[in-house]
């Protein structure tokens, strides 16, 4: 079977991006509450990330002062001190996050193919003794798994570092205003090549994969 083959046979229009994500959302917002609570956590978990470079830095000012300075030492443990409750708070936070997650995307998962199932057995007795069986179930089992996958890039692969960009952009604005707004551009950039490339080059040959996986299925 050729590459053209596999467009064409049994092609079916593909979702938009868009679509992909209200489809998601719409089961996120199944569970607000949850989704509320674990993403304060990672918003938390991210802020804390993002301070901890400055609590280093002043923990390191306050050693290079020396212990003959006066009050070096105070100001030494306070500034240790501020950076293990930040370590610790990001750890702890960045935890509770990511286990409330599991839970979450596996409810989610587990419903998704549910209700998959339910409408594919509602079908025609004609349909079901002119499809194969092998390709329908693959088809969802891997759209099961692209909502994992999708999901897991947004909250975990996407929230965090794009706060942590936002964040790291605002405290170097404070002190280097064009520092800060040469990075905030440059990574607006790195997204928005990375989004079209996605979008117009990855997308596209994944559907080819997709269709030679169902065909052999």
């Amino acid at each position: 079977m050729s590459v053209t083959d596999v467009e064409t046979a049994g092609a079916v229009p593909q979702p938009s991006f868009l679509r992909t994500l209200r489809f998601a959302a719409a089961h996120w917002l199944r569970r607000p509450t949850q989704l509320f609570v674990m993403t304060i956590f990672m918003v938390a978990a991210t802020l804390c990330d993002v301070f901890l470079p400055i609590a280093a830095g002043r923990l390191v000012d306050a050693l290079g002062r020396g212990a003959s300075a006066p009050g070096a030492a105070d100001d030494a443990q306070r500034a240790l001190l501020f950076f293990v409750a930040l370590a610790f708070c990001y750890f702890a936070f960045r935890n509770a996050s990511l286990r409330m997650w599991v839970t979450f995307a596996a409810r989610n998962m587990e419903e998704i193919v549910a209700e998959a199932f339910a409408k594919v057995q509602r079908f025609s007795a004609d349909w079901h003794a002119n499809a194969f069986g092998g390709s329908t179930v693959r088809k969802l089992t891997r759209g099961m798994w692209a909502y994992d996958q999708l999901s897991d890039a947004l909250f975990i692969g996407l929230l965090p570092p794009a706060l942590v960009v936002i964040g790291l952009a605002g405290v170097m604005a404070a002190r280097w205003p064009l520092l800060g707004l040469f990075m905030l551009a440059a990574s607006l950039l790195f997204v928005a090549a990375s989004l079209a490339m996605s979008l117009r080059y990855v997308a596209p040959a994944n559907a080819i994969s997709n269709a030679a996986d169902t065909a052999i299925g």
